[in-house]
């Protein structure tokens, strides 16, 4: 008896789908609240600890890189849907 296991195979046009309807439910005021947050964390400083300092730093640069695909993701959809 063979030890094989049963791999649930994913179906990425289904994926994509999820990936599509999770951008468009996402409101302007979502994208505010969370450059309010990206912000914060590009903006902190605590000259005691600059490690953190340089962390949260770098994760609201990057945050706000994400924000701008995402919104940019769901604009190209939006215009493609109409």
């Amino acid at each position: 008896m063979s030890n094989l296991k049963l791999v649930k195979t994913r179906d990425s046009v289904e994926e994509i789908h999820k990936v599509c309807d999770a951008a468009l439910k996402i409101t302007n005021a979502d994208f505010a609240k969370a450059r309010v947050m990206a912000a914060e964390q590009s903006e902190y400083n605590n000259p005691l600890r600059m490690a953190t300092t340089e962390h949260q730093n770098g994760l609201g640069e990057h945050n706000m890189r994400v924000l701008d695909a995402l919104e940019n993701l769901r604009d190209t959809i939006l215009k493609g849907a109409y």
